[in-house]
């Protein structure tokens, strides 16, 4: 997993468990990471989990709350789009935090 790091912009961890036959890959993208660069890295971490069972989880620090076409909305349309090629499909759909900025 260490090649998909990138520091602030995407810091990945995944633990296999083979009796399972489950994956499940934790992620941290910083507020002030590259969101180019973390969905680069996740496109390309995708295609490398071979497994059936994948739970991909963390702090995407994503805003989805947002619906207007601004540059959060495509960053947002670019993940969801992402995600959907690899049959993901997000379990939490409102804000986990609320804040001025979020």
């Amino acid at each position: 997993m260490t090649r998909y790091v990138k520091e602030i912009d995407c810091e990945l961890t995944a633990v296999q468990i083979h009796e399972l036959e489950l994956i499940i890959v934790t992620v941290y993208r910083s507020p002030k990471g590259n969101i180019e660069n973390f969905l680069e890295s996740t496109d390309n971490v995708f295609p490398d989990i071979k497994w059936k069972n994948v739970v991909f989880c963390g702090d995407f620090n994503i805003d989805f709350s947002l619906e207007t076409f601004t540059d959060n909305e495509r960053k947002k349309r670019k993940f969801l789009d992402l995600t959907t090629i690899y049959n993901m499909h997000a379990s939490i759909k409102e804000p986990t935090r609320v804040a001025k900025t979020s």
